[in-house]
């Protein structure tokens, strides 16, 4: 399911779909692609916001998957989602977000069973939709954010039904949200059928844009080093691509480095996309394409920006600037998110910029 705009991860979709969003340089889309490969040969993708761009950066398909493309001409709701793909289904398959990150050990243990849901034991089940089950680990129903404690299994959005599905489907109605759900669906899925409740142990949400860097902690660099590293610098578990310069007295660790940068400085625990150039310090951030950056960033997501003698204030959360701003002589305070195309100079941030 990929058809969603995504507003919680603003600014960043404001100018591309969640499932483009990049960590370690890869999209969500292709590192969940990744996770199913091998366990299945057709993913069908349900698009509709920014449908276009997923289209063309993905193909029609992937490594050993075939990528069929269905349209949500309107987006109303999970539910609705699921129910455009019937025509293309003969039996079982599997429902999951698009914009969430999946492990294929978890997905191995749901194709196991008959039926299933995915669940993550979670600290604050009253804010998930969270699955009461049986003694045996049957979903019994699933609430959304309970005021009182039935158990601590959030909903993981990820599904394995059969074609039955499509009839409930047909006959659900609309949520409090105006939307038709998919988890409506599900709950009478659940008495007709014994759903299995998979405790996962690798989801991560992406609920919001500083979501990405805890999935960036998360994922193992490959340490494939074709770039150029001058004489002095030191490079330590990082993946350095081709035509990639990495200065003297530079230092890289635990990183991922595109192709084509030009690089001055630590990089820590980050990801640097293609064509950048960075002279000064990055540690624990993601960064875009053809972004350039001349002092230090943490904690922060850059989308092919330019910053110039930026100070990002961070405590473990720092900024989110959005595609083609130029930010030169600037504080910005930690969680300031700043939209697309701002160009902003001698300023101190203390608010988003809209």
């Amino acid at each position: 399911m990929a058809a969603g705009k995504s507003t919680r991860t603003y600014p960043l979709t404001l100018s591309k779909p969640k499932p483009l969003l990049k960590v370690r340089n890869k999209t969500l889309l292709e590192l969940n692609l990744d996770q199913l490969n091998g366990l299945v040969n057709e993913v069908i993708l349900i698009v509709g916001y920014k449908s276009g761009m997923i289209k063309e950066y993905i193909g029609s398909e992937y490594k050993n998957i075939n990528l069929t493309f269905v349209e949500q001409k309107e987006q109303l709701g999970t539910g609705h989602a699921a129910l455009q793909i019937e025509p293309f289904i003969d039996d079982k398959f599997i429902v999951m977000n698009g914009d969430d990150f999946y492990h294929q050990e978890d997905l191995i243990e749901c194709m196991k069973h008959e039926y299933a849901v995915l669940a993550k034991e979670v600290s604050a089940p009253e804010n998930f939709g969270i699955f009461q089950v049986d003694y045996n680990g049957y979903v019994k129903d699933i609430i959304e954010k309970p005021k009182t404690f039935i158990s601590n299994l959030a909903n993981c959005g990820l599904y394995i039904f059969d074609k039955s599905i499509f009839e409930i489907l047909k006959k659900i109605k609309k949520s409090e949200r105006g939307e038709y759900e998919i988890t409506s669906a599900l709950k009478e899925f659940a008495k007709q059928k014994q759903v299995y409740c998979v405790k996962s142990r690798h989801w991560i949400p992406i609920g919001n844009a500083f979501n990405l860097l805890d999935l960036n902690d998360k994922i193992p660099v490959k340490e494939d080093i074709k770039g150029v590293i001058e004489e002095g610098a030191k490079v330590e578990k990082s993946d350095v691509a081709e035509g990639t310069i990495i200065a003297k007295n530079s230092k890289i660790s635990n990183s991922t480095i595109g192709r084509n940068c030009e690089i001055s400085g630590e990089v820590i625990n980050s990801s640097v996309g293609n064509d950048c150039k960075i002279k000064g310090n990055i540690i624990n951030s993601i960064i875009y394409d053809n972004s350039e950056i001349i002092g230090d960033v943490s904690y922060s997501v850059i989308d092919s920006s330019k910053l110039e003698n930026v100070n990002i204030l961070s405590d473990h959360k720092g900024a989110v600037i959005a595609h083609n701003c130029h930010i030169t002589n600037t504080t910005i305070n930690s969680g300031v998110k700043i939209w697309p195309d701002k160009k902003i100079k001698n300023k101190e941030l203390k608010t988003d910029v809209i």
